[in-house]
């Protein structure tokens, strides 16, 4: 009797022995599963900003895109406008310059002087609003002037550009330098003549005179002067939520604006311009 009992007790043990074996390897497989686990979480929960992405030197840039139209600063054929003048007027005296009031002669645009129009009318608006007006960058000038004849030659209006090397308004401001910093960019398209939007007018093809005109053979509709294309362009910005925001952004500190002269085939062949406006809290640099 004895024996039997010992029998079934050592067989009981056993069992015991065998299930507490089962219950450890359980245990331990659930463990390192739960690890696995855990890691893959975390692999796969990493913020996007901490990706470490290449950073493009503009020396690559210039390898990649040897086929890269750069334009220089634009010069003034008439000589109405120097960079030297930025230092002499600001958004309070601009106005008294006279050249600022003459009509744009479609056929020798004055670009500079049509981009200081711009520049200051813009500080206008930052000053009424209690903002620092911003100083003129001669480096985001040249790359605006870059962007608004890429527009005009490539036939397109966005921010986002098919040219190699400026696809976008970063890749553009890193060609100056301009990395790790606030930036910005407003587009628009402003007439060469005073002409309101939506207004019928008169082509030149129906016309006598071969201008437009609001009445058939009508007296020509008059070119714009520098002021009245760059007080209507901001003024439409202005009035864009986003564009606004640029305008009155506390963040950036300096500007450049380029305009390009393009024929409009889809109205009549009506004078345009493609204009950019560019910010940024550094200056940037303009390659020699």
């Amino acid at each position: 009797m004895n024996s039997k009992k010992y029998s079934i007790n050592s067989i009981l043990s056993r069992i015991l022995k065998f299930y507490n074996s089962i219950l450890l390897i359980l245990v331990a497989l659930i463990f390192y599963i739960s690890c696995e686990t855990t890691t893959e979480m975390e692999k796969t929960s990493t913020p996007v900003d901490s990706v470490k992405t290449k950073t493009t030197t503009v020396l690559d840039k210039a390898n990649e895109s040897s086929d890269l139209d750069v334009l220089e600063l634009p010069k003034s054929k008439s000589k109405l406008w120097s960079i030297e003048n930025y230092s002499q007027y600001n958004e309070s005296n601009y106005e008294k310059y006279p050249a600022f009031n003459k009509r744009i002669d479609l056929k020798n645009i004055d670009y500079p002087l049509l981009n200081a129009a711009v520049f200051y009318e813009t500080n206008a608006k930052r000053v009424q609003m209690k903002l620092p007006p911003l100083a003129y960058s001669p480096a985001l000038e040249k790359i605006s002037m870059e962007h608004s004849n890429d527009m005009v030659k490539a036939n397109f209006y966005s921010h986002n550009s098919p040219i190699k090397g400026r696809e976008t308004p970063v890749k553009r401001m890193e060609s100056i330098g301009v990395k790790n910093a606030y930036s910005a960019e407003n587009i628009n398209i402003g007439y060469g003549i005073i002409y309101k939007d939506n207004e019928p007018v008169y082509p030149p093809s129906e016309n006598k005179s071969g201008y437009f005109s609001y009445t058939l053979n009508g007296p020509p509709i008059p070119n714009q002067t520098y002021s009245s294309l760059a007080t209507i362009v901001v003024n439409s910005w202005m009035n864009s939520p986003g564009h606004r925001r640029n305008i009155l952004n506390e963040n950036l500190k300096y500007m450049g604006v380029g305009a390009a002269h393009y024929k409009d085939s889809k109205s009549h062949n009506m004078d345009k311009f493609k204009i950019t406006q560019t910010f940024a809290s550094i200056p940037g640099v303009v390659s020699k």
